[in-house]
Formats: structure tokens, sequence, C-alpha cells
């Protein structure tokens, strides 16, 4: 779930970067945005969370120690290469390549 919320962030704001030096436009609007991610949180996040309910409770699930904050990280610096770097940069750049295509087209 945090690679999700890492790697929306990539696509939706580097094509407005490449506005400037490219003077290309910004295909979506800040409403369109809005609309698609929540679309997107919707499907992604809401349907899969529906299975849950079908799972058996975990019986020992209270016996496991807390995690220890000093040592135990929630967003890690491999996650954080592989959000931005791995699959951001795979993600943004068939965004963009899609987009060019689309605009040459018409």
């Amino acid at each position: 779930m945090d690679v999700f919320i890492l790697l929306l962030t990539l696509p939706y704001v580097l094509p407005c970067f490449t506005y400037y030096p490219l003077l290309t436009l910004c295909c979506l609007a800040t409403a369109t945005i809005i609309i698609a991610t929540t679309a997107t949180a919707t499907a992604i996040q809401f349907l899969p969370s529906i299975s849950l309910v079908y799972e058996k409770p975990e019986a020992d699930i209270m016996t496991f120690p807390p995690r220890n904050v000093k040592v135990d990280r929630l967003v890690s610096l491999p996650l954080l290469g592989y959000s931005y770097l791995q699959a951001g940069l795979i993600e943004t750049g068939v965004c963009l390549v899609v987009y060019f295509w689309v605009s040459l087209i018409d």
C-alpha cells in the first residue's frame, strides 16, 4: 500500500514539470487528477478490502510484540528507491509516451 501511495505522485507531477522546458500542455487539470485519483483509489483499495471480511481471524495476533519504533520503519530507503526510481519512472515514462503519442495523432 505504501508503494501505491508513493507511486501516485510521480506520474501526476512530472508532466506538469515538463510544461516549461518542453513547452507542452499539462494533460490533466487539477479537478481531473482528483477525480482520477479518487476513482483509482476506490478500485484499488476498496475492492480488495472487501475480501478481508471473508478471511478467518488470527488467533495469536495479540501475542506478537509491537514493532520497535527505532528499528522498524514503515517507509524504508529501498521502498522509496523502488517507488520513485524504478516503478515510478517506468509508470511516468509510459504515461508520457502515451500522452505525446495521442497528442501527435490529433
